[in-house]
């Protein structure tokens, strides 16, 4: 973002730009969670998963 008196780029960190700061113990946490979630995603749906899994294996790039 651009600075309004200066002119010059400036940093500016979004409004949830600490949610996942793992300095923070909240955000640790929150990040944890998030890990979590994706476990059992991953666990739910192992089938579609490992259909998906099968079909991106067996592709075969050209090579040089």
């Amino acid at each position: 973002m651009k600075d309004e008196t200066t002119g010059k780029y400036k940093f500016v960190l979004a409004p949830n730009g600490l949610v996942r700061d793992r300095n923070i113990n909240e955000a640790r946490a929150e990040h944890l969670n998030e890990i979590i979630q994706t476990r059992i995603d991953f666990y739910q749906k192992q089938g579609e998963i490992r259909e998906k899994y099968d079909y991106y294996k067996q592709l075969k790039f050209p090579a040089i």
